[in-house]
């Protein structure tokens, strides 16, 4: 099993599940939340490990994901790549990646330009900011 572990947000009550490279969460809104650890240098393994983790919480639907890579070290083209796959595409329609560090920035650019994801994503150094603009693509229900 990939996902290391699932546990209860006591604050929130929100189940989050804990890979080697991130804490993955949904929020109030139906947001996924893939909070990257401190020091993470992601590989195709955390591609999948994370993106395994986030199906769980998906449901079969398609997410609007807040990826924070503020604290990332490196990101390998294997890793930026998995999530232009069609796997990703039918998980995530709309990214905001949160970054902060010249590397993280580096690491987002590349993603954007270079790989090319089959969805919206753009790039925030601010989570209000990002969490603002993912809110405008929720549906009314």
């Amino acid at each position: 099993m990939s996902v290391v572990s699932t546990k209860r947000s006591s604050a929130e009550g929100n189940e989050v599940r804990t890979t080697r490279t991130a804490k993955i969460w949904e929020d109030e809104f139906g947001i996924i939340h893939a909070k990257i650890l401190q020091g993470a240098e992601l590989i195709l393994k955390d591609a999948i490990e994370n993106l395994d983790a986030m199906d769980k919480l998906r449901r079969n639907k398609s997410i609007l994901l807040l990826s924070d890579m503020r604290l990332a070290t490196s990101s390998s083209k294997e890793h930026r790549d998995y999530f232009a796959l069609p796997r990703a595409a039918k998980a995530i329609s709309v990214g905001a990646m949160l970054v902060k560090s010249p590397i993280t920035k580096i690491m987002g650019n590349m993603f954007i330009n270079f790989t090319k994801p089959p969805y919206l994503v753009k790039l925030f150094t601010s989570e209000k900011d990002a969490m603002a603009w993912l809110k405008t693509f929720l549906k009314n229900e």
